[in-house]
């Protein structure tokens, strides 16, 4: 997921920021779609499988798998939330 926040004079973005994104509406609503996100490659990966874990890899690529659709949903809900928030420019705007 992205957080959008200006960096503090370190340089550096906190675990402050990061609280409190996860506790606003948008943040709560971004780790829940990347949560349903990876409980979806779960769900299709393990549970509809009879014969996975007969490679030692299956667990590295479902982990690696969840991973990557927990922060796609993510970061995706959370683009989507922004653009719906942002102004559309248009020809007049200059």
């Amino acid at each position: 997921m992205v957080v959008l926040r200006q960096p503090t004079s370190d340089g550096l973005i906190g675990a402050q920021d990061l609280e409190a994104f996860l506790r606003s509406t948008t943040g709560l609503a971004a780790v829940v779609a990347g949560t349903v996100a990876a409980l979806g490659v779960y769900s299709t990966t393990y549970l509809t499988n009879d014969r996975w874990g007969s490679s030692g890899a299956d667990y590295f690529l479902l982990l690696g798998a969840m991973f990557t659709a927990f922060i796609s949903a993510g970061t995706t809900f959370r683009f989507a939330s922004n653009l719906e928030a942002s102004h559309t420019p248009t020809r007049n705007d200059r």
